[in-house]
């Protein structure tokens, strides 16, 4: 029996997608494994489509044929029209067909031919006046597809009428996925959504693999030979990146153990610190999977990876490749009794989230004062400032049960180390948590 994976969330999207009046140009960017495909697949299932892949590893030849075949299939074209061109292709796409054109991966026709994006911009202004295509333009390489709408010179510069930066699924949505594929207990499914994030591709594994519990979802997803989160993360950086991947990696690797700072992750990544920034600004920009912080009061930065199941996948998989070949039981006992030091970490990213949305200036702060004549670093976890109200707001975030009394040592230990932040002294009002 085939096994229906449920559509989950995206009706703000989809509606919108639906609501504007066609044709129009639509950029659709997002992480991979976001759930891009997904959406416009669902979007648009029951109106007349077009959808091609754009894959890098086909020749430029088997990819024209494939799109040509299926183009003139589509509008049943006569046998003697031949397509021997993109600029054929393209030409016969905007005068013969009027639905909708979903490109997925755009960002690969920057190795596979270069001129598809002035082609495009070629037709598009052709037919600027006359009923043409509706196009669909999908890419998980955001900063190359942001580039070529947004940047003045770009030839695709302000032609899109539509752009939609789709987000990893709340933690709510995750939940009733988890609800619903016969996951009771409420801490089981936030321990899963702690480790695997937002992440859409991930829980229809889990709908797919009927799994029941976090312990099995890291067996059977990630520690099994062929589990199909296995090499999840090294497959996108080699993708993004080709031969310089190690690099990416080492660095994502230097983040993802607690190396937040330009000197730390230097010499934990063997890369010099000069020439970090570039490396740092693609893994920000370009896939989105690391975060700056801004450190509100010091005028510095630290770096954070983004998505829980990456700080995962370097603090198991990647760390462990050797032993997880030789003997994946013994990691997988290693996770289990390890996970609550992992749960630590990514509670306090999901707390500054939630908090975020709450608070526009939430920050993580990075101190100093001073202990018996010695100068010591202090951290509080969660920091906001209301500039208007002069009100601070600082939070411990702990992932452990704690009775009234620890919890008073922990306001008392952090009412202490607010002493040391600068910030309108005599004048703000606090609240501690």
């Amino acid at each position: 029996m085939t096994r229906i994976i449920k559509f989950y969330d995206r009706e703000k999207e989809i509606n919108t997608l639906n609501s504007i009046n066609k044709p129009y140009v639509a950029i659709i960017t997002g992480r991979r494994r976001i759930g891009k495909t997904s959406l416009v697949l669902h979007a648009f299932k029951n109106q007349e489509f077009l959808y091609y892949f754009v894959n890098p590893e086909k020749p430029k030849n088997m990819l024209l044929n494939e799109f040509s075949s299926s183009l003139l299939e589509k509008i049943k074209a006569e046998t003697y029209i031949k397509i021997e061109t993109w600029d054929d292709f393209f030409k016969l796409m905007f005068e013969k067909y009027k639905g909708i054109v979903i490109f997925d991966e755009f960002q690969w026709f920057s190795e596979v031919d270069k001129e598809v994006p002035y082609l495009i911009q070629k037709y598009l202004g052709l037919y600027e006046f006359k009923e043409k295509p509706t196009i669909v333009i999908t890419g998980s390489i955001i900063g190359m597809i942001k580039k070529m709408f947004e940047e003045e010179g770009s030839p695709l510069y302000k032609r899109a009428e539509l752009m939609i930066d789709l987000k990893p699924f709340e933690y709510s949505v995750c939940d009733l996925i988890l609800k619903d594929i016969g996951i009771k207990d409420i801490i089981e499914r936030f321990k899963m959504y702690l480790t695997f994030g937002g992440v859409s591709y991930y829980y229809a594994l889990f709908q797919k693999y009927n799994i029941k519990s976090l312990k099995e979802a890291i067996r059977v997803l990630v520690i099994d030979e062929f589990g199909a989160l296995r090499n999840e993360v090294e497959d996108v950086i080699k993708e993004a990146f080709k031969k310089e991947y190690k690099s990416y990696l080492a660095i994502l690797y230097a983040i993802g153990m607690g190396k937040t700072k330009l000197s730390e992750i230097s010499s934990y990544a063997g890369i010099a610190v000069t020439s970090l920034p570039n490396y740092l600004y693609d893994l920000e920009h370009l896939l989105g999977l690391i975060k700056r912080i801004p450190l509100r009061l010091k005028k510095k930065n630290i770096y954070e990876l983004n998505d829980p199941f990456h700080i995962f996948w370097f603090r198991y998989v990647y760390r462990f490749k050797d032993k997880i070949i030789v003997n994946p039981e013994k990691v997988l006992d290693f996770i289990i009794k390890d996970i609550d030091n992992f749960f630590g970490i990514v509670f306090e990213l999901f707390a500054k989230d939630y908090m975020s949305k709450k608070h526009k200036n939430i920050t993580k702060y990075i101190g100093y004062r001073r202990e018996k004549g010695e100068r010591k670093t202090f951290d509080i976890d969660i920091i906001g400032f209301d500039d208007e109200k002069k009100e601070l707001l600082a939070l411990e975030v702990k992932w452990k049960n704690i009775n009234i009394k620890e919890a008073k040592e922990i306001i008392k230990e952090l009412e202490e180390k607010t002493k040391y932040v600068q910030w309108f002294n005599d004048e703000r009002k606090q609240k501690l948590g």
